[in-house]
Protein backbone atom coordinates (compact mmCIF):
# COMPACT_ATOMS: atom_id res chain seq x y z
CA UNK A 1 0.00 0.00 0.00
CA UNK A 2 1.36 3.73 -0.82
CA UNK A 3 2.28 5.70 1.93
CA UNK A 4 0.18 8.97 1.31
CA UNK A 5 1.79 12.42 1.59
CA UNK A 6 0.70 14.15 4.95
CA UNK A 7 -2.71 15.77 4.76
CA UNK A 8 -3.54 14.11 1.44
CA UNK A 9 -6.06 11.60 2.10
CA UNK A 10 -7.93 14.51 4.24
CA UNK A 11 -7.65 17.13 1.33
CA UNK A 12 -8.77 14.25 -1.25
CA UNK A 13 -11.96 13.75 1.16
CA UNK A 14 -12.99 17.20 1.15
CA UNK A 15 -12.91 17.38 -3.15
CA UNK A 16 -16.25 17.27 -4.98
CA UNK A 17 -17.23 14.64 -6.15
CA UNK A 18 -15.15 12.10 -4.63
CA UNK A 19 -15.71 8.54 -4.13
CA UNK A 20 -13.06 8.38 -1.19
CA UNK A 21 -12.20 4.12 -0.99
CA UNK A 22 -12.93 3.59 -4.64
CA UNK A 23 -10.11 6.55 -5.58
CA UNK A 24 -7.66 5.47 -3.63
CA UNK A 25 -7.84 1.65 -4.81
CA UNK A 26 -7.53 2.89 -8.23
CA UNK A 27 -4.17 4.84 -7.20
CA UNK A 28 -2.80 1.72 -6.13
CA UNK A 29 -3.30 0.42 -9.35
CA UNK A 30 -0.72 0.59 -12.30
CA UNK A 31 -1.23 3.39 -14.94
CA UNK A 32 -3.02 3.21 -18.04
CA UNK A 33 -0.99 3.10 -20.80
CA UNK A 34 -2.25 5.44 -23.95
CA UNK A 35 -1.11 6.96 -27.00
CA UNK A 36 -2.58 9.55 -29.68
CA UNK A 37 -1.37 8.69 -33.61
CA UNK A 38 -0.29 11.43 -35.34
CA UNK A 39 -2.98 11.78 -38.39
CA UNK A 40 -0.85 12.55 -41.62
CA UNK A 41 1.64 9.11 -40.26
CA UNK A 42 -0.71 6.45 -39.80
CA UNK A 43 0.50 3.56 -38.01
CA UNK A 44 -0.48 -0.11 -38.72
CA UNK A 45 1.06 -1.61 -35.34
CA UNK A 46 -1.77 -0.85 -32.97
CA UNK A 47 -4.82 -1.30 -35.05
CA UNK A 48 -7.37 -3.20 -33.37
CA UNK A 49 -6.86 -1.94 -30.01
CA UNK A 50 -9.44 -0.20 -27.24
CA UNK A 51 -10.24 3.68 -28.28
CA UNK A 52 -9.79 6.54 -26.18
CA UNK A 53 -13.61 7.77 -26.18
CA UNK A 54 -12.95 11.65 -26.43
CA UNK A 55 -10.76 11.26 -28.93
CA UNK A 56 -10.60 10.46 -32.24
CA UNK A 57 -7.03 8.46 -32.78
CA UNK A 58 -6.50 7.87 -29.29
CA UNK A 59 -5.31 4.42 -28.23
CA UNK A 60 -5.25 2.02 -25.30
CA UNK A 61 -2.18 -0.27 -24.77
CA UNK A 62 -2.31 -3.35 -22.70
CA UNK A 63 0.77 -2.65 -21.37
CA UNK A 64 3.99 -0.13 -21.31
CA UNK A 65 6.30 -1.83 -23.96
CA UNK A 66 9.90 0.24 -25.14
CA UNK A 67 8.99 2.95 -26.98
CA UNK A 68 12.61 4.18 -27.72
CA UNK A 69 13.07 0.93 -29.44
CA UNK A 70 10.35 1.53 -31.53
CA UNK A 71 11.24 3.72 -34.87
CA UNK A 72 7.54 4.86 -35.37
CA UNK A 73 8.07 6.73 -32.28
CA UNK A 74 11.33 8.58 -33.35
CA UNK A 75 9.42 9.04 -36.78
CA UNK A 76 6.57 11.36 -34.51
CA UNK A 77 4.45 8.51 -36.04
CA UNK A 78 2.35 8.74 -32.71
CA UNK A 79 2.86 10.38 -29.21
CA UNK A 80 2.70 8.98 -25.85
CA UNK A 81 0.07 10.84 -24.01
CA UNK A 82 -2.08 10.39 -20.70
CA UNK A 83 -5.83 9.54 -22.29
CA UNK A 84 -7.55 11.84 -19.83
CA UNK A 85 -5.79 14.90 -21.09
CA UNK A 86 -7.10 13.76 -25.03
CA UNK A 87 -10.16 15.54 -23.97
CA UNK A 88 -8.73 18.55 -25.66
CA UNK A 89 -9.65 16.99 -28.73
CA UNK A 90 -13.15 16.45 -27.96
CA UNK A 91 -13.38 20.25 -26.79
CA UNK A 92 -11.50 21.74 -30.06
CA UNK A 93 -13.49 20.08 -32.57
CA UNK A 94 -16.52 20.66 -31.05
CA UNK A 95 -16.07 24.82 -30.53
CA UNK A 96 -13.96 25.21 -33.47
CA UNK A 97 -15.58 23.24 -36.89
CA UNK A 98 -14.37 25.07 -40.15
CA UNK A 99 -12.62 28.66 -40.16
CA UNK A 100 -9.03 28.70 -39.22
CA UNK A 101 -7.67 30.07 -36.01
CA UNK A 102 -4.88 31.04 -33.97
CA UNK A 103 -4.40 29.52 -30.85
CA UNK A 104 -1.77 29.95 -28.10
CA UNK A 105 -0.59 26.64 -26.00
CA UNK A 106 0.98 28.68 -23.16
CA UNK A 107 2.16 26.30 -20.73
CA UNK A 108 3.16 23.21 -23.74
CA UNK A 109 6.29 21.19 -22.76
CA UNK A 110 6.41 18.75 -23.64
CA UNK A 111 3.94 18.74 -25.98
CA UNK A 112 1.41 16.67 -25.79
CA UNK A 113 -1.39 19.27 -26.48
CA UNK A 114 -0.12 20.95 -28.50
CA UNK A 115 0.58 18.12 -31.05
CA UNK A 116 -2.97 17.29 -30.87
CA UNK A 117 -4.15 20.59 -31.46
CA UNK A 118 -1.75 20.70 -34.77
CA UNK A 119 -4.21 17.69 -35.58
CA UNK A 120 -7.62 18.92 -33.96
CA UNK A 121 -7.69 22.63 -34.63
CA UNK A 122 -9.55 23.23 -38.57
CA UNK A 123 -6.89 23.31 -42.00
CA UNK A 124 -4.73 26.43 -42.25
CA UNK A 125 -4.83 27.55 -38.30
CA UNK A 126 -1.65 28.39 -36.55
CA UNK A 127 -0.54 27.33 -33.29
CA UNK A 128 2.00 29.69 -30.84
CA UNK A 129 3.57 26.67 -28.78
CA UNK A 130 5.29 28.61 -25.44
CA UNK A 131 7.07 27.08 -22.79
CA UNK A 132 8.45 29.93 -20.23
CA UNK A 133 11.06 27.82 -18.62
CA UNK A 134 13.98 27.90 -21.02
CA UNK A 135 15.15 24.33 -20.02
CA UNK A 136 12.12 22.39 -20.83
CA UNK A 137 12.18 24.13 -24.34
CA UNK A 138 14.38 21.55 -26.41
CA UNK A 139 12.04 18.21 -25.52
CA UNK A 140 9.22 20.90 -26.57
CA UNK A 141 11.18 21.80 -29.74
CA UNK A 142 12.16 17.62 -30.66
CA UNK A 143 8.37 16.69 -29.90
CA UNK A 144 6.82 19.43 -32.42
CA UNK A 145 9.47 18.83 -34.73
CA UNK A 146 8.97 15.05 -35.40
CA UNK A 147 5.24 16.00 -35.43
CA UNK A 148 5.78 17.41 -38.86
CA UNK A 149 3.10 19.92 -38.86
CA UNK A 150 4.32 23.53 -40.42
CA UNK A 151 2.20 26.06 -39.02
CA UNK A 152 3.52 26.12 -35.50
CA UNK A 153 6.01 28.83 -33.64
CA UNK A 154 8.03 27.45 -30.70
CA UNK A 155 8.42 30.33 -27.97
CA UNK A 156 10.01 31.13 -24.88
CA UNK A 157 7.85 33.72 -22.98
CA UNK A 158 6.45 34.25 -19.71
CA UNK A 159 2.78 34.85 -20.01
CA UNK A 160 2.68 38.38 -19.40
CA UNK A 161 4.49 39.25 -22.63
CA UNK A 162 1.61 38.29 -24.65
CA UNK A 163 -0.08 41.34 -23.87
CA UNK A 164 2.38 42.34 -26.86
CA UNK A 165 -0.24 40.30 -28.92
CA UNK A 166 -3.65 42.22 -27.79
CA UNK A 167 -6.91 40.64 -28.93
CA UNK A 168 -4.68 38.31 -30.80
CA UNK A 169 -5.64 34.61 -30.48
CA UNK A 170 -8.98 32.85 -30.44
CA UNK A 171 -7.95 30.00 -28.50
CA UNK A 172 -5.75 29.85 -25.58
CA UNK A 173 -4.99 26.56 -23.35
CA UNK A 174 -3.57 26.77 -20.04
CA UNK A 175 -2.34 23.68 -18.80
CA UNK A 176 -1.35 25.18 -15.97
CA UNK A 177 1.89 24.14 -13.57
CA UNK A 178 -0.15 22.30 -10.38
CA UNK A 179 0.57 20.12 -7.27
CA UNK A 180 -0.09 17.20 -9.66
CA UNK A 181 -2.13 14.75 -7.47
CA UNK A 182 -3.78 13.25 -10.39
CA UNK A 183 -0.33 11.81 -11.60
CA UNK A 184 0.54 10.10 -8.41
CA UNK A 185 0.51 6.47 -10.01
CA UNK A 186 2.13 7.64 -13.32
CA UNK A 187 4.71 9.94 -11.35
CA UNK A 188 6.17 9.47 -8.03
CA UNK A 189 8.05 13.02 -7.80
CA UNK A 190 4.21 14.43 -7.46
CA UNK A 191 3.90 12.18 -4.51
CA UNK A 192 6.84 13.33 -3.23
CA UNK A 193 6.22 17.24 -3.76
CA UNK A 194 2.80 17.29 -2.93
CA UNK A 195 1.80 19.22 0.21
CA UNK A 196 -0.92 21.47 1.12
CA UNK A 197 1.43 24.72 0.93
CA UNK A 198 2.27 23.66 -2.46
CA UNK A 199 -1.42 23.45 -3.56
CA UNK A 200 -1.77 27.23 -2.34
CA UNK A 201 1.53 28.26 -4.16
CA UNK A 202 0.48 26.79 -7.48
CA UNK A 203 -2.95 27.89 -6.97
CA UNK A 204 -1.65 31.75 -6.53
CA UNK A 205 0.76 30.95 -9.51
CA UNK A 206 -2.45 29.61 -11.80
CA UNK A 207 -4.02 33.08 -10.94
CA UNK A 208 -1.85 34.93 -11.92
CA UNK A 209 -0.71 32.99 -15.51
CA UNK A 210 -4.35 33.74 -16.16
CA UNK A 211 -4.22 37.67 -15.66
CA UNK A 212 -1.65 37.65 -17.36
CA UNK A 213 -2.56 35.84 -20.60
CA UNK A 214 -6.20 37.12 -21.17
CA UNK A 215 -5.44 40.28 -22.97
CA UNK A 216 -3.94 38.11 -25.27
CA UNK A 217 -7.53 36.81 -26.72
CA UNK A 218 -9.47 38.09 -28.45
CA UNK A 219 -13.24 39.14 -27.77
CA UNK A 220 -16.06 36.16 -28.12
CA UNK A 221 -13.30 33.89 -28.41
CA UNK A 222 -12.12 30.90 -25.92
CA UNK A 223 -9.81 30.27 -22.83
CA UNK A 224 -9.21 26.51 -21.89
CA UNK A 225 -7.72 25.45 -18.45
CA UNK A 226 -6.78 22.52 -17.27
CA UNK A 227 -4.97 20.86 -14.32
CA UNK A 228 -3.41 17.42 -13.68
CA UNK A 229 -4.65 18.27 -9.76
CA UNK A 230 -7.57 16.83 -7.94
CA UNK A 231 -7.45 20.47 -5.73
CA UNK A 232 -10.65 22.42 -5.72
CA UNK A 233 -8.54 25.41 -4.66
CA UNK A 234 -6.31 24.84 -8.40
CA UNK A 235 -9.46 24.04 -10.27
CA UNK A 236 -13.13 25.36 -9.71
CA UNK A 237 -11.98 28.25 -7.31
CA UNK A 238 -9.72 29.33 -10.47
CA UNK A 239 -12.60 29.39 -12.36
CA UNK A 240 -15.09 31.11 -10.01
CA UNK A 241 -12.69 34.17 -9.70
CA UNK A 242 -12.24 34.17 -13.15
CA UNK A 243 -15.50 34.91 -13.76
CA UNK A 244 -15.91 36.98 -10.99
CA UNK A 245 -12.93 39.46 -11.70
CA UNK A 246 -13.21 39.38 -15.95
CA UNK A 247 -15.96 39.21 -18.34
CA UNK A 248 -15.60 35.31 -18.69
CA UNK A 249 -18.74 32.82 -19.09
CA UNK A 250 -18.94 29.13 -18.92
CA UNK A 251 -18.37 27.24 -22.38
CA UNK A 252 -21.39 24.03 -21.89
CA UNK A 253 -19.71 21.48 -24.04
CA UNK A 254 -21.77 18.16 -24.86
CA UNK A 255 -20.33 15.03 -23.18
CA UNK A 256 -21.58 11.62 -23.17
CA UNK A 257 -22.25 10.74 -19.95
CA UNK A 258 -21.30 7.48 -20.78
CA UNK A 259 -17.94 8.80 -20.68
CA UNK A 260 -18.27 8.72 -16.80
CA UNK A 261 -17.01 12.39 -16.76
CA UNK A 262 -17.89 14.31 -14.02
CA UNK A 263 -19.45 17.85 -14.42
CA UNK A 264 -19.16 20.10 -11.44
CA UNK A 265 -17.79 23.56 -10.94
CA UNK A 266 -19.67 27.16 -11.83
CA UNK A 267 -23.56 26.31 -13.17
CA UNK A 268 -21.67 22.28 -13.71
CA UNK A 269 -19.74 23.50 -16.62
CA UNK A 270 -16.35 21.93 -15.23
CA UNK A 271 -15.31 18.54 -15.97
CA UNK A 272 -13.77 16.32 -13.65
CA UNK A 273 -11.71 13.10 -14.56
CA UNK A 274 -11.31 10.36 -11.81
CA UNK A 275 -9.12 7.19 -12.39
CA UNK A 276 -11.95 4.95 -10.32
CA UNK A 277 -14.49 6.01 -12.79
CA UNK A 278 -13.03 5.87 -16.03
CA UNK A 279 -9.83 4.74 -17.92
CA UNK A 280 -6.96 7.84 -17.64
CA UNK A 281 -5.48 9.91 -14.60
CA UNK A 282 -6.99 12.73 -12.73
CA UNK A 283 -7.25 15.46 -14.73
CA UNK A 284 -9.81 19.00 -14.53
CA UNK A 285 -10.67 21.41 -17.24
CA UNK A 286 -13.17 24.26 -17.78
CA UNK A 287 -14.00 25.84 -21.33
CA UNK A 288 -14.69 30.25 -20.73
CA UNK A 289 -15.85 32.55 -23.43
CA UNK A 290 -14.58 35.80 -23.18
CA UNK A 291 -17.56 38.56 -23.51
CA UNK A 292 -15.35 41.81 -23.29
CA UNK A 293 -11.46 42.28 -23.02
CA UNK A 294 -10.00 45.22 -21.27
CA UNK A 295 -7.75 47.57 -23.21
CA UNK A 296 -4.37 46.04 -23.00
CA UNK A 297 -0.83 47.60 -22.07
CA UNK A 298 0.44 47.78 -26.16
CA UNK A 299 4.00 48.34 -24.51
CA UNK A 300 6.38 45.58 -24.78
CA UNK A 301 10.08 44.83 -25.88
CA UNK A 302 10.28 44.67 -29.88
CA UNK A 303 12.20 41.53 -30.68
CA UNK A 304 14.75 41.17 -33.32
CA UNK A 305 13.44 39.99 -36.11
CA UNK A 306 14.29 37.21 -38.48
CA UNK A 307 15.65 37.83 -42.05
CA UNK A 308 14.11 36.75 -45.23
CA UNK A 309 15.86 34.59 -47.57
CA UNK A 310 17.10 36.73 -50.51
CA UNK A 311 15.40 35.59 -54.34
CA UNK A 312 18.20 32.96 -55.03
CA UNK A 313 18.07 31.40 -51.84
CA UNK A 314 14.31 31.20 -51.76
CA UNK A 315 14.34 29.87 -55.15
CA UNK A 316 17.25 27.47 -54.07
CA UNK A 317 14.78 25.96 -50.90
CA UNK A 318 11.47 25.96 -52.90
CA UNK A 319 13.15 23.80 -55.53
CA UNK A 320 14.46 21.37 -52.68
CA UNK A 321 10.68 21.29 -51.42
CA UNK A 322 9.23 21.36 -54.79
CA UNK A 323 6.51 23.66 -53.37
CA UNK A 324 5.45 27.62 -54.13
CA UNK A 325 3.14 27.99 -51.29
CA UNK A 326 6.34 28.92 -48.36
CA UNK A 327 8.58 31.63 -47.80
CA UNK A 328 11.86 31.17 -46.46
CA UNK A 329 13.31 33.27 -43.42
CA UNK A 330 17.36 32.88 -41.84
CA UNK A 331 18.07 32.62 -37.99
CA UNK A 332 21.91 33.14 -37.59
CA UNK A 333 23.05 29.62 -39.97
CA UNK A 334 19.37 27.82 -40.41
CA UNK A 335 16.63 28.80 -42.80
CA UNK A 336 13.10 28.16 -41.97
CA UNK A 337 10.00 27.59 -43.94
CA UNK A 338 6.94 29.45 -43.28
CA UNK A 339 3.36 29.01 -45.15
CA UNK A 340 2.77 31.89 -47.25
CA UNK A 341 -0.37 32.78 -46.19
CA UNK A 342 0.08 33.52 -42.63
CA UNK A 343 3.45 35.62 -42.88
CA UNK A 344 2.18 38.69 -41.12
CA UNK A 345 1.01 36.81 -38.10
CA UNK A 346 4.28 35.65 -37.86
CA UNK A 347 5.99 38.43 -37.99
CA UNK A 348 3.90 39.79 -35.39
CA UNK A 349 4.58 36.83 -33.00
CA UNK A 350 8.56 37.08 -33.15
CA UNK A 351 8.07 41.04 -32.76
CA UNK A 352 6.33 40.26 -29.59
CA UNK A 353 7.78 37.51 -27.71
CA UNK A 354 11.06 35.55 -28.06
CA UNK A 355 10.72 32.98 -30.62
CA UNK A 356 13.23 29.96 -30.26
CA UNK A 357 11.39 27.87 -33.60
CA UNK A 358 8.86 28.94 -36.36
CA UNK A 359 7.57 26.46 -39.06
CA UNK A 360 9.63 24.08 -40.44
CA UNK A 361 13.97 23.75 -40.20
CA UNK A 362 14.55 23.25 -44.14
CA UNK A 363 18.07 23.48 -43.58
CA UNK A 364 21.43 25.36 -43.97
CA UNK A 365 23.17 26.83 -46.22
CA UNK A 366 27.17 25.37 -46.50
CA UNK A 367 29.04 27.66 -49.49
CA UNK A 368 27.11 26.53 -52.21
CA UNK A 369 25.61 23.46 -50.57
CA UNK A 370 22.14 23.21 -49.25
CA UNK A 371 22.27 21.06 -46.11
CA UNK A 372 18.33 19.28 -45.82
CA UNK A 373 16.70 20.13 -41.85
CA UNK A 374 15.13 17.17 -40.24
CA UNK A 375 11.95 19.25 -39.49
CA UNK A 376 11.77 18.95 -43.41
CA UNK A 377 12.39 15.56 -43.31
CA UNK A 378 9.54 15.04 -40.35
CA UNK A 379 7.29 17.70 -42.44
CA UNK A 380 6.67 15.70 -45.67
CA UNK A 381 7.84 18.78 -47.63
CA UNK A 382 10.84 17.83 -49.72
CA UNK A 383 10.45 17.10 -53.46
CA UNK A 384 8.69 14.18 -54.29
CA UNK A 385 11.64 13.02 -56.29
CA UNK A 386 13.97 12.85 -53.40
CA UNK A 387 14.92 8.50 -53.18
CA UNK A 388 13.42 7.24 -50.23
CA UNK A 389 15.44 4.03 -48.49
CA UNK A 390 13.03 1.94 -46.02
CA UNK A 391 15.38 -0.02 -43.63
CA UNK A 392 14.07 -3.12 -41.62
CA UNK A 393 13.87 -2.74 -37.95
CA UNK A 394 17.46 -3.55 -37.42
CA UNK A 395 18.97 -1.05 -39.46
CA UNK A 396 16.88 1.32 -38.44
CA UNK A 397 17.46 1.30 -35.14
CA UNK A 398 21.23 1.53 -36.17
CA UNK A 399 20.30 4.44 -38.19
CA UNK A 400 18.54 5.94 -35.12
CA UNK A 401 21.58 5.48 -33.48
CA UNK A 402 24.13 6.88 -35.59
CA UNK A 403 25.73 3.60 -36.45
CA UNK A 404 27.36 2.69 -39.40
CA UNK A 405 25.16 1.86 -42.42
CA UNK A 406 25.22 -0.76 -45.58
CA UNK A 407 26.90 1.67 -48.53
CA UNK A 408 25.37 -0.72 -50.67
CA UNK A 409 21.42 0.31 -49.70
CA UNK A 410 21.58 3.92 -50.98
CA UNK A 411 22.13 6.05 -53.91
CA UNK A 412 24.61 8.63 -54.47
CA UNK A 413 23.62 11.76 -53.24
CA UNK A 414 20.47 12.58 -50.69
CA UNK A 415 18.74 10.24 -49.61
CA UNK A 416 16.03 9.47 -47.24
CA UNK A 417 15.62 7.15 -44.47
CA UNK A 418 11.84 5.26 -43.69
CA UNK A 419 10.57 2.23 -41.74
CA UNK A 420 7.50 0.70 -42.72
CA UNK A 421 5.83 3.63 -43.98
CA UNK A 422 7.46 6.22 -41.77
CA UNK A 423 10.34 8.95 -42.45
CA UNK A 424 13.42 8.87 -40.10
CA UNK A 425 15.69 11.36 -41.59
CA UNK A 426 18.25 12.42 -44.25
CA UNK A 427 21.25 10.61 -45.11
CA UNK A 428 23.70 11.44 -47.88
CA UNK A 429 26.29 8.56 -49.72
CA UNK A 430 29.46 9.71 -50.52
CA UNK A 431 32.09 7.94 -52.20
CA UNK A 432 33.10 4.54 -49.74
CA UNK A 433 30.36 5.56 -47.14
CA UNK A 434 27.47 7.14 -45.96
CA UNK A 435 27.35 10.21 -43.73
CA UNK A 436 24.37 10.40 -41.16
CA UNK A 437 22.30 13.18 -41.17
CA UNK A 438 19.99 12.22 -37.90
CA UNK A 439 20.53 14.83 -35.19
CA UNK A 440 22.99 14.31 -32.94
CA UNK A 441 20.59 15.48 -29.63
CA UNK A 442 18.16 13.07 -31.03
CA UNK A 443 20.16 9.92 -31.21
CA UNK A 444 19.07 7.10 -29.53
CA UNK A 445 21.02 5.89 -27.01
CA UNK A 446 19.89 2.31 -25.98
Amino acid sequence: MNHWPDGFEQHLQQQPGVQFEQLLQSLEQEAVVSVRINQRKPVIRFHGLPLVPWCTHGIYLPERPVFALDPHWHAGAYYVQEASSMFLDHVVKQLFTHEPVRALDLCASPGGKSTLLCDALPSGSMLVSNEVIRSRVGTLRENITKWGHEQVVVSSADASAFAGLPSFFDLIVVDAPCSGSGLFRKDADAMDEWNPDNVALCAARQNRILDDVLPALQTGEVLVYSTCSFSEEENEAVISRLLKDHHLEIVHLEVPAEWNILHCGPEEGCFRFYPDRLQGEGFFLAVMRLRENSPADRSFRPQKLPERSTAYDEQAWTDMTGRADGCFYSWDEDTWRWPLQREHDWLQICAAVPVVQAGVLAGRQKGKDLLPGHGLAMSGLYHDEIPVIYLDEKQALKYLRREELDPALFESGWSLVGFNGAILGWVKKIPHRINNYYPMGYRLRK
